[in-house]
């Protein structure tokens, strides 16, 4: 893995991408939705989908479908299931999942078209990036009601997904900072930024 510095360099650039991302009109939410569905349609983790609250983004990579869990499914709401869609071709997908165990604790899973990456438990109390920018920022993040296990389980997949392999493995964790509400990721990581 990276050393510090450079991983949390890396999660601000994520961060400062996802800031980028204009949503999409219903219209076209639904094309991409009949797109995935058509051509690819399934969860590599057997998790029920809620397409109905899927939201498509325009981004400096194409047309970002982010398709949450179903409610039921017992996972984070930062887990989702997101592809890139252009015209009738599903280009990627990638999957991550955040399962809770205890309020210390959890599951993390990710995908990348359909080959599973990640699968491991992760703990509050190991963080991946040991700093002062890192600490302000989980700070923050716990702080505004994020899991402490869920800011180390991000940091992870993130790590390994935009970090080392880039391209379509990055997008779950890009529509994860993208899905916290307002503005929480972009606004911590500008807070741990400035000191």
């Amino acid at each position: 893995m990276s050393d510090a510095p450079s991983v949390e360099q890396d999660l601000q650039d994520i961060v400062r991408e996802a800031e980028t991302w204009k949503p999409l009109s219903e219209e076209a939410t639904s094309t991409a939705v009949g797109t995935w569905t058509e051509r690819s349609g399934r969860s590599a983790s057997g998790l029920q989908l809620d397409v109905e609250a899927a939201r498509a983004f325009r981004t400096s990579g194409g047309t970002v479908l982010r398709i949450p869990f179903a409610s039921s499914a017992g996972v984070l709401p930062q887990s989702n299931l997101s592809a890139v869609v252009e015209g009738n071709t599903v280009l990627g997908w990638s999957e991550m999942v955040l399962t809770p165990r205890s309020a210390d604790s959890g599951r993390l899973r990710t995908w990348v078209d359909g080959t599973r990456r990640i699968d491991r438990i992760v703990e509050a109390t190991a963080p991946v990036v040991r700093s002062s920018w890192w600490s302000r920022f989980s700070s923050c993040l716990s702080g505004a009601g994020v899991a402490a296990w869920a800011i180390t389980a991000l940091s992870i997949a993130c790590s390994a997904a935009c970090v080392v392999t880039a391209g379509v493995g990055c997008i779950a964790c890009l529509t994860a900072a993208s899905a916290v509400t307002s503005g929480t990721i972009s606004f911590c990581a500008g807070k741990a930024s400035r000191g």
